[in-house]
This record gives C-alpha cells, sequence and structure tokens, in this order.
C-alpha cells in the first residue's frame, strides 16, 4: 500500500499572508484607482482652455473640475466630475446660434477628443488594466477580458 505525506512549514506565516492579501490588495486598487482619477483631472485641467467661455454666475471649465476618491473596504471608487454649466457644450459642440436681436453667431465647436468622456475613457481603460495585472500578480486566476491599454 502506498503512502503519501504532505508537510507544510512555516504555516503561521502562510495564515498572516493570506489574511493580509485583502487588506494589502485593497490598498493597492484604492492607488490605482486614485491615480486615474487624478490623471484624468490633470488631462481635463490642460485640455480646457484658460481663457473664460462662459458668462457671468457660470463656474469656469477649469474652477468646475473636482475629484472625490471613494475608500470603502474592498471596493474603491473616484468620481471626476465638471461642474461648469458650458463643459457640454465645450465637449460637444452646439447648432448654430442666435441673439436675442436674431444675430447668427455660428456653432459651437466640438472637442470630444479633449473632453472629459474621452479621457476618462482612456484612463478607466488603463485602470481596468492595472487591476487585473494587480490581482493576477497576486496569484489570483483573471478571466473574461483580454484588453491592454
Amino acid at each position: 500500500m502506498a503512502h503519501a505525506r504532505l508537510t507544510i512549514e512555516q504555516l503561521d506565516e502562510l495564515a498572516t499572508y493570506l489574511t493580509q492579501l485583502p487588506d494589502q490588495l485593497a490598498r493597492e486598487a484604492e492607488a490605482i484607482v486614485a491615480e486615474a482619477a487624478m490623471s484624468t483631472e490633470i488631462d481635463l485641467l490642460t485640455a480646457y482652455p484658460s481663457t473664460p467661455v462662459h458668462q457671468a454666475g457660470e463656474i469656469p471649465l477649469r474652477a468646475g473640475v473636482s475629484v472625490a476618491v471613494h475608500t470603502a473596504a474592498l471596493h474603491p471608487s473616484a468620481e471626476v466630475r465638471s461642474m461648469s454649466e458650458v463643459a457640454a457644450l465645450w465637449e460637444f459642440g452646439t447648432q448654430v446660434r442666435f441673439t436675442a436681436q436674431g444675430w447668427r453667431r455660428g456653432a459651437g465647436p466640438a472637442h470630444k477628443n479633449q473632453g472629459l468622456v474621452t479621457i476618462a475613457r482612456k484612463y478607466r481603460n488603463l485602470m481596468k488594466y492595472k487591476l487585473i495585472v494587480l490581482c493576477a500578480s497576486a496569484g489570483l486566476r483573471v478571466s473574461g477580458t483580454s484588453e491592454t491599454p
């Protein structure tokens, strides 16, 4: 009859490592999420014109950009917002406009490749890739995507 023997050495160290793994991964994931949000903010502030394109009482484009990083356990998230009333008009453009007196003022140009949607999409894809790499480096099996940034 065959006998098998399994010897596990340093079991205490392994148990400690396994209990710390979720906290460590959460901290690293939090840093990745925060980095993506901050990079989005920097690129958006760079893309927005420095000259005001708003009317009196409206929030200027650059002044309206804000970032909030949320650090919930095992669920880090971040939100980049553009609170300016003219942000969507700047990003997506406008139709032909007229003054109250009927004077034609033309259409506002779109800046889709420079706006929040495009910039956020780029950094969200990069963030997802980094989170996948992080999970895989911790020995977790990741499936369902093969996208790279």
